[in-house]
């Protein structure tokens, strides 16, 4: 009894140093590596972006100028469709300018007509009687004129014959002398002097008048008359200070004295209407001249039909007036806000009777029917997405619910965001649900490649060194190996696409992280 006790107790200890031994062994061979095999899949590559949805165009307003709003058709939120007015500014004086330019066009395309039509055989005989008429009053005028030189001759020469003559001795000839008494030295040698030069120009004088008539140079004659009724004048100025200096004496009386003074007077106020006379027919003659010169023209003009430079410059005056008449329509035309397409007033804050400035912006509208989604996509993901990318669509409002829309647009140019490049998108949804609304968040998955039946393995799978891709593959032997392979997409489950390097069916370790 106590022998078989005593090798039970031998036995026991041996048992469980075989089980820590197993045990041990058993430990040594835990399994370092995870074992799949390459198989044939559909791999998708998605990117994955936050944007807002918004509508397919929006739109802040403004009046092109300035003024008073007159009326406002369209309250927020009324429903507007392209080409409806929203506000609309006062057009009094636009309109007014308008009526006054399509008058002036008309008043000038008459015009053009009658240039185009040219004178009348009417209008050709009213020309021809004024320009007769002009030439009468030309020679009345002429025949005046020779009339008042003739005139001015006798007036002057009747002041020194009658009345300057008999205060001198020997007048007529090259030494004559006051015969009064002249206390003035000076003032008795410019009186010897002067009718000495007058009685000479007299003489000179009077067979150029014989000879005139209205076939002479009226015009020199003219000259020659003022010269010697300005040579009359003097002498007759100086013998006035003279005689009007005298006093009575024993030998002069006082009435005498004013027989003189009368006399000289009266030569005086002759030469002086002389002159007065001749300055009228100057410029009666000047004046007629000019109306036959005019009537002439005018006839010309009418005869020759008119220019085609004058045609040409009535029709750039009438370009110009529709000008004026397109600016007055432009004024009016803007002064209204017209919904640029179909869809909703957002925002209004046009008042009627409020003075508003150019471009200040007033109402906005945003477009009905689709929307979109804006979103903005980092760099490092933008060059794999296209235009025409199909579009998976979450919305947080719609919890569980999947929709699905296009990449529509890609902006060329990025857009820093809080110091990262970005790229924004645009993406039309697809089929219009009225419960989607502007300003809503969308989750975008965009599928930006999809390879069926390709060969893959887990992503986890690889590794990398020196540029190049890596698998443990293990061979027929057992044997892990390191092989190279070359990837392609990587897919939204986590396998990657394998292009070359392994076979279908393929067994792959992938290391087991401790």
């Amino acid at each position: 009894m106590k022998k078989m006790l005593t090798k039970k107790m031998v036995y026991i200890p041996a048992v469980i140093v075989l089980v820590i031994i197993a045990l041990a062994f058993s430990r040594g061979k835990k399994e370092t590596h995870e074992y799949v095999q390459v198989v044939r899949s559909d791999v998708r590559q998605e990117v994955g972006v936050t944007g807002k949805v918004k509508p397919l165009q929006s739109v802040a307003l403004s009046f092109e100028r300035g003024g008073r709003i007159a009326a406002v058709p369209a309250d927020a939120g009324t429903p507007v469709s392209q080409g409806q007015s929203l506000l609309v500014l006062d057009t009094t004086n636009e309109r007014l300018e308008l009526t006054q330019a399509e008058s002036t066009l008309l008043a000038d395309q008459s015009k053009l007509a009658e240039l185009k039509r040219g004178t009348r055989t009417e209008d050709l005989a009213i020309l021809e009687s004024k320009l007769s008429a002009a030439r009468t009053d030309f020679a009345q005028a002429r025949q005046k004129l020779l009339d008042t030189v003739q005139d001015s001759f006798t007036s002057a020469d009747d002041a020194v014959r009658n009345y300057a003559e008999q205060f001198f001795d020997n007048p007529r000839s090259s030494s004559p002398q006051i015969n009064v008494n002249v206390s003035d030295s000076q003032l008795k040698i410019d009186l010897n002097t002067l009718i000495n030069t007058t009685e000479i120009a007299l003489v000179s004088w009077s067979p150029v008048i014989t000879s005139a008539d209205t076939g002479s140079n009226l015009e020199e004659l003219a000259v020659i008359a003022r010269t010697n009724l300005t040579l009359v004048k003097n002498l007759l100025d100086k013998l006035a200070l003279a005689i009007n200096a005298l006093t009575p004496t024993q030998s002069l009386s006082a009435t005498t004295i004013s027989t003189y003074r009368s006399n000289v007077s009266t030569a005086r106020s002759a030469v002086n209407a002389a002159v007065t006379s001749l300055t009228t027919g100057e410029n009666g003659l000047t004046t007629a001249a000019g109306a036959l010169d005019l009537a002439q023209k005018n006839i010309d003009l009418a005869r020759a039909g008119t220019a085609s430079e004058q045609i040409a410059a009535q029709e750039a005056v009438i370009k110009l007036d529709q000008a004026k008449i397109d600016a007055a329509r432009h004024k009016i035309a803007v002064a209204a806000i017209r919904a640029p397409f179909s869809g909703t007033v957002t925002r209004q804050d046009g008042k009627q009777g409020e003075v508003v400035a150019a471009n200040q912006e007033l109402v906005w509208v945003i477009s009905g029917g689709k929307l979109e989604v804006e979103a903005f996509v980092p760099e490092v993901d933008i060059g794999s997405i296209f235009v025409g990318d199909k579009t998976e669509v979450t919305f947080d409002a719609f919890s569980g619910e999947t929709f699905w829309g296009t990449v529509a647009y890609i902006d060329p140019a990025e857009t820093d965001i809080d110091g990262v490049p970005t790229y924004k998108i645009r993406l039309s949804l697809g089929a219009e649900d009225p419960r989607v609304r502007p300003g809503m968040t969308a989750n975008l998955s965009i599928q930006v490649a999809e390879h069926a039946g390709t060969l893959s393995v887990p992503y986890r799978a690889l590794s990398g060194r020196n540029g190049e891709r890596f698998v443990f593959l293990q061979n027929s032997n057992g044997e892990v190996i390191e092989t190279p392979v070359s990837i392609g997409i990587r897919g939204i489950n986590g396998e990657v696409e394998i292009v070359s390097g392994l076979s279908e069916g393929d067994t792959i370790a992938i290391p087991i992280s401790k």
